[in-house]
């Protein structure tokens, strides 16, 4: 076992909430939305906020619920690009912005499953859901290139070569 490149400072649940709904089918694995972003900052810790919900189509769900999560991480750019040594060194930031994701997702479902463990319906059972890099908005006060350099380590000619590189194209047989 490596140690993580990624470490949570602190984590808190700002807002959180559930309704048991009368019509519900006993056993149902209730679908979900999430939305997360990751703010990279330059001068204190990085932040993630994830909003978990319950996905308000499934009339036969046992709850409807929302929780939203907060935290602040960092992480260790010599262990992560050794850890995603097979990425292009721009793709980091999304790389580590999906994972600091998936780890507060999987604990919001966790306290999900907690706060409503005495509930009429016993806990929610939620889908297993994979976080995807479509799936979390990354923002940045600083500029993309600053950011890719000074947090990541790019250089910006690196940066934007990459972005300007024509694609090679692939011959089809």
């Amino acid at each position: 076992m490596k140690p993580s490149p990624l470490q949570l400072e602190w984590l808190i649940y700002p807002a959180a909430s559930f309704r048991a709904r009368e019509t519900a089918k006993p056993d149902c694995l209730q679908t979900v939305k999430v939305t997360a972003e990751v703010a990279y900052h330059l001068d204190r810790p990085h932040r993630v906020e994830l909003i978990l919900s319950s996905d308000d189509s499934a009339q036969d769900a046992a709850y409807t619920f929302a929780i939203e999560a907060v935290a602040a991480f960092r992480f260790d750019l010599s262990l992560a690009q050794a850890a995603y040594r097979n990425i292009q060194p721009q793709a980091l930031p999304r790389v580590i912005a999906v994972s600091v994701a998936r780890i507060v997702y999987s604990a919001a479902r966790e306290l999900l499953a907690t706060f409503t463990a005495r509930a009429p319906h016993g806990s929610v059972l939620v889908e297993s859901v994979l976080i995807g890099p479509e799936d979390v908005k990354i923002v940045s006060v600083e500029s993309q290139e600053k950011m890719l350099h000074e947090l990541f380590g790019v250089e910006l000619s690196e940066a934007t070569e990459k972005k300007a590189a024509p694609r090679p194209k692939v011959k089809s047989n």
